[in-house]
């Protein structure tokens, strides 16, 4: 049975990847990885993407998973830093 088909994906992906990944492969992004990487693989070959449809989807799941992480980021800077002064108090 094919990881990407059925109900609940994303408990289905993440059983299967490597634990060891953590929080480094967020699972929507994973997901949407593994739904292109299955449409490059389709059985009818006109139903497979382009490579630079392939190309634009990477890049941009690439820097949607950027534009998050600095987000995540600046936001524990932001509580690290108001900890830190309430400490002092």
């Amino acid at each position: 049975m094919s990881i990407l088909a059925g109900k609940e994906l994303g408990r289905r992906l993440q059983a299967w990847m490597n634990p060891l990944l953590g929080d480094s492969a967020p699972l929507d992004y994973t997901l949407k990885t593994a739904e292109l990487a299955k449409d490059c693989v389709d059985l009818d070959p006109n139903s497979r993407p382009n490579m630079s449809k392939v190309a634009f989807t990477l890049s941009k799941i690439l820097l949607n998973s950027q534009a998050q992480e600095k987000s995540i980021l600046a936001v524990k800077s932001l509580f690290t830093s108001m900890g830190s002064r309430t400490n002092l108090s």
